[in-house]
């Protein structure tokens, strides 16, 4: 196991906002964004707070022009170089190995910057809390109305269909899913429904989920912007999606 205590676990399905969230949480020089090239650029000193809130600028401006959602092209894997199946079928002990040729990545380490990784359902996250034992857990809940606006309909706990599914299957998945996040010991919930209803809920669950972490925040008015182009840019997509 890794004994680092400043790895972020963010579990949700996707489709859930969960990138949007990571990404608030590292407007500072206390976390990297995911993604290789960057993470560097901000060890080097010329990727700021500033280039960040550009970056994620630039990204929703070409999502919306595109009509594509893409994560902004962030991810475990471009932070990491390696695919989130190795956790699968590889040993723990290898995969430390990995993680100790990865010179980015030690560095990090070094410096105590955060690094957030992404499940899209318990299994994996039970596996990468193998390799990062010390990692703190946000999990997300009541997040199903706000995936089937976007089009994202949950069939099991390890993907989505575009299709509607049969009702009892979801509340059961539903259920499955809270229980799972109860059996947690210990970890941030992050309310959905709550949370995404408008950007002064957005912000108060941030101050919540950056004091969790113990890391600094972003003013109101940088969170509160991003969070309502964000939000417009979703709803930009789903509508183009629905003409399709």
């Amino acid at each position: 196991m890794i004994n680092y205590p400043f790895i972020n676990l963010f579990c949700y399905p996707a489709g859930a906002g969960g990138k949007f969230l990571i990404n608030c949480i590292s407007l500072n020089d206390k976390v990297v964004f995911q993604d290789r090239k960057l993470t560097e650029k901000q060890l080097a000193g010329t990727f700021t707070t500033a280039n960040k809130i550009k970056f994620l600028n630039d990204g929703l401006k070409l999502a919306q022009d595109s009509n594509v959602w893409t994560d902004l092209g962030l991810g475990d894997f471009q932070l990491t170089e390696m695919s989130n199946e190795r956790y699968l079928d590889t040993f723990p002990e290898i995969i430390k190995k990995y993680f100790d040729r990865a010179h980015w990545i030690q560095e990090c380490m070094s410096r105590q910057i955060h690094l957030n990784m992404v499940s899209h359902n318990f299994v994996d996250l039970e596996l990468k809390r193998r390799v990062w034992a010390n990692g703190k857990i946000i999990v997300f809940t009541n997040f199903r109305s706000f995936l089937e606006q976007r089009g994202y309909y949950i069939i099991d706990n390890l993907g989505f269909t575009a299709t509607h599914e049969v009702t009892e299957s979801r509340e059961n998945i539903d259920k499955l899913w809270n229980h799972y996040t109860e059996s947690l010991s210990e970890k941030f919930i992050f309310d959905v429904e709550y949370a995404y209803t408008s950007s002064a809920n957005f912000y108060n669950t941030y101050l919540q989920v950056c004091d969790y972490l113990f890391l600094p925040t972003m003013s109101r008015l940088v969170i509160e912007k991003y969070f309502s182009t964000w939000i417009k840019v979703l709803e930009s997509i789903s509508q183009s999606s629905l003409q399709v």
